[in-house]
């Protein structure tokens, strides 16, 4: 039986253990935000090194870090340096997660451990844009006093998770706008119906005629220049990669709302997020 440790994280981490449980591995958790007690074994600090050089599998957070020093989680318990989980490692052992850094790719390729980029299956891509996507349009309804419906909505970029958003808004009936870098994304935007313009930079981009504006391009592209032709009503919604593309210092001086919204799928959708990593994880041995 497959011994695996699944650690820190957010609710996503509880709903992959859950549903490893439940399929036959032999699951324990550290860090994990518990939904129900009794149902998963939770260790305790003094017990993780030893699962942690024990454990066939290992599921990490997604991001592992976010301060390039401890394992990312959400609870209480003690940290866990990201030093320790490289000191445990050994060969063989496999490790799930996603935006790795290079130092973890590193230290794996040495201790022979291997590592399984979970955002880049199909399957999870698809699912995690969907729960972005929907938790975008919640963040947006939060910060605003208006409807989707009817109001002019601009998408920046469209990618995987782009596209879904796009498609999500055009079914709230709102007024879809999607501009893309890329040629052939806009002729995709366009062949769904989508009013398309390039990027900032022209001056025909009716900046001011938008109530929402949902981010998803990695890359500085709402500058001081081109949020200072918002209206100062409209709301942004950031959910590129960290520190993603707004110019936040500006919009709290123009007193413009914008967020920047990350880890969406673990806040509104941990349940049927964490299955999807779950799925992904399981299917490495089918």
């Amino acid at each position: 039986m497959e011994k695996v440790l699944v650690m820190g994280g957010d609710s996503r981490q509880y709903y992959v253990a859950e549903a490893l449980q439940k399929n036959g591995y032999s699951v324990c958790c550290y860090g994990v935000p518990v939904k129900e007690k009794g149902k998963l074994e939770i260790l305790k600090t003094t017990a993780l090194k030893l699962q942690m050089g024990e454990a066939d599998i290992i599921v990490l957070p997604i991001p592992v870090s976010v301060d390039g020093k401890t394992v990312k989680q959400e609870t209480e318990d003690d940290v866990v340096l990201l030093s320790e989980l490289y000191e445990n490692l050994r060969e063989g052992q496999k490790l799930y997660g996603g935006l790795f850094s290079e130092q973890l790719v590193k230290i794996c390729k040495k201790k022979g451990a291997l590592l399984y980029d979970l955002m880049k299956d199909e399957n999870v891509a698809i699912g995690n844009a969907i729960a972005t996507a929907e938790g975008a349009v919640v963040e947006a309804m939060m910060l605003s006093e208006e409807t989707l419906h009817g109001k002019e909505c601009l998408v920046i970029g469209y990618g995987k998770c782009g596209s879904v958003l796009a498609d999500k808004l055009k079914g709230l009936q709102a007024k879809v706008t999607i501009m893309a870098r890329n040629a052939v994304s806009r002729t995709k935007a366009r062949a769904m119906g989508y009013e398309v313009r390039e990027m900032f930079g022209r001056g025909d981009e009716q900046a001011e005629k938008y109530t929402y504006v949902f981010n998803t391009a990695p890359a500085p592209v709402l500058t001081e220049q081109v949020l200072s032709r918002f209206d100062r009503n409209a709301v942004i919604i950031d959910i590129a990669s960290k520190p993603g593309g707004t110019d936040f210092d500006y919009c709290r001086y123009a007193k413009i709302r914008a967020k920047l919204s990350l880890g969406l799928p673990g806040k509104y959708a941990p349940k049927t997020s964490g299955e999807i990593l779950a799925e992904a994880i399981m299917s490495q041995f089918s």
